[in-house]
């Protein structure tokens, strides 16, 4: 099996770069490219906190112009330079998102960060969008654990 496309979410956070990296990794061992993914969440899960919707969209919209603005950055600074990257902002809810990004960009691979968290019986949960994923997904994903 050769991989060709690699799908890559990322947080835009201050650890998002130890995903990239792997996923850069993977890409230039099979000479694939990369599409850097991120998703801005709806606020669905926030209206009833009667928070006025012109607010959130505003907030919404804000969000949007910043990941839009740091996404283009990022790829612009050419941060593979061997491998083709591409990067893409979108809203909605990010396991739905991430979905549909596997089957539109056609990947062969999604590699995604995962906050290791430890629960009272000291078994190992992960963030609940990559636990979905990796539950759902028709193509194989590699977690990134991401530094504490």
């Amino acid at each position: 099996m050769k991989m060709q496309k690699i799908l890559c979410p990322i947080d835009l956070g201050s650890d998002f770069r130890q995903v990239t990296d792997y996923a850069a990794m993977m890409a230039k061992k099979w000479q694939a490219e990369i599409l850097f993914f991120y998703v801005i969440s709806t606020f669905q899960e926030y209206l009833m906190f009667s928070v006025p919707q012109g607010k959130m969209v505003e907030m919404a919209d804000e969000i949007n112009n910043a990941a839009q603005i740091n996404m283009k950055k990022f790829v612009d600074s050419d941060p593979y330079p061997e491998i083709k990257i591409y990067g893409q902002v979108v809203r909605g809810n990010p396991k739905e998102a991430i979905l549909e990004a596997i089957d539109e960009y056609q990947a062969d691979l999604v590699v995604m960060g995962a906050h290791h968290q430890v629960a009272m019986l000291e078994i190992p949960f992960l963030g609940s969008t990559t636990e979905k994923i990796i539950r759902i997904s028709p193509v194989p994903v590699l977690t990134v654990q991401l530094a504490k």
